[in-house]
């Protein structure tokens, strides 16, 4: 067995474990908005074990992801983006989003921390807008703003700041605060997605999409629809109160049609990048069988010692040496004296049997 291609696993691997798991957790969410009398949103220890076997997932799904992405020692850090209309158009309902929700933020009150989250969120949403045409496009046109890739990023982490300071004076077993788990894991996912963009190697930006993406498409998918359903049959639904899970969710889903191109289109270390890994390519490469120059390729052909397969060689070379200088007249009289001699043969057979 080979072990070198099961330890160092591919990144396009991920999804194997991505998938049971995003279903899992997704449907646990959902069963528990659907019949749990306290609803999608309560506390970690509050909500039971329902919330607790979501947390394990989500907890399982990260181990999982990093554990591979550390074995994978072939994927290259750099990827060209390609065309990808779906990532595209959710790149920019996502940077919609965000100006919706810095116009109902400053609609609703205005204070120091609403005009900060305000601001971000527009500069926030072009950038994501940029990346969302790039990828529409076909143009990496994010790759001649590498300085203001960094602001998707930038507005992740304030919105995560900004959120976990008006959670202070809530208790924590008294709400779902899944909502700040997927508002990390999105902003490290926009902070290596950028990276990729702009074709900066980073740590290794492409496999750490994988590692953060993915568990953000959980959380947030989850998230959304469990908390969207439940308010639904409560009859308290309202979507501009629920827009920011929404710029999330439309998030998640240009994470996921990302995740799907890389998957496809990823690429193998160059010698540069294994010798700045100081890593030994040749580990994973598969030895190549060398034959001498001066052998005959002849010898190298050994047929059975059977006498089947001895009477066939000796047939071919007597059928070759008979064809050799003969005329189409003459091999067409030779098929005729064959066919004649074995009909007449089976016929014989056949009266014997009788």
């Amino acid at each position: 067995m080979n072990f070198k291609g099961v330890l160092f696993l591919k990144t396009k691997l991920m999804w194997i474990p991505f998938i049971p798991l995003f279903v899992g957790g997704v449907l646990l969410r959902v069963y528990q908005a659907m019949f749990d009398s306290k609803g999608a949103d309560v506390g970690l220890m509050s909500g039971g074990s329902i919330t607790l076997g979501f947390a394990a997932i989500v907890i399982v799904m990260i181990l999982v992801l990093a554990v591979m992405s550390k074995l994978d020692r072939r994927t290259s850090a750099y990827y060209s983006i390609k065309k990808n209309v779906p990532a595209g158009i959710f790149a920019i309902i996502s940077g919609a989003f965000l100006f919706a929700d810095a116009v109902t933020s400053v609609m609703s009150r205005v204070d120091l921390s609403i005009i900060v989250d305000a601001l971000m969120s527009v500069i926030g949403g072009v950038a994501i807008i940029v990346l969302g045409i790039s990828s529409l496009s076909g143009n990496n046109k994010a790759k001649d703003m590498s300085g203001f890739m960094i602001v998707p990023a930038l507005w992740g982490f304030a919105r995560t700041f900004l959120t976990f300071l008006s959670f202070t004076t809530v208790a924590s077993e008294s709400r779902d605060m899944t909502d700040l788990v997927y508002m990390v894991l999105m902003t490290l996912f926009l902070f290596n997605c950028s990276m990729v963009y702009i074709n900066l190697k980073g740590r290794h930006a492409v496999k750490a999409c994988f590692v953060y993406g993915m568990p953000a498409i959980l959380v947030s998918t989850a998230y959304t629809l469990s908390h969207t359903i439940w308010q639904i049959k409560d009859g308290s639904f309202s979507f501009i109160d629920n827009v920011r899970a929404y710029e999330f969710f439309a998030l998640s889903l240009f994470a996921l049609f990302f995740l799907i191109e890389m998957s496809r289109g990823a690429c193998e270390r160059s010698d540069k990048e294994y010798e700045e890994a100081g890593i030994d390519r040749n580990k994973f490469q598969e030895p190549l069988v060398e034959f001498e120059e001066n052998v005959d390729p002849d010898s190298l052909i050994h047929l059975s010692d059977d006498p089947i397969m001895q009477q066939a060689e000796e047939t071919m070379m007597s059928v070759d040496e008979y064809s050799t200088g003969t005329s189409a007249e003459e091999l067409e009289r030779y098929k005729d004296e064959v066919y004649e001699k074995y009909s007449g043969a089976s016929v014989d057979d056949s009266a014997q049997e009788d």
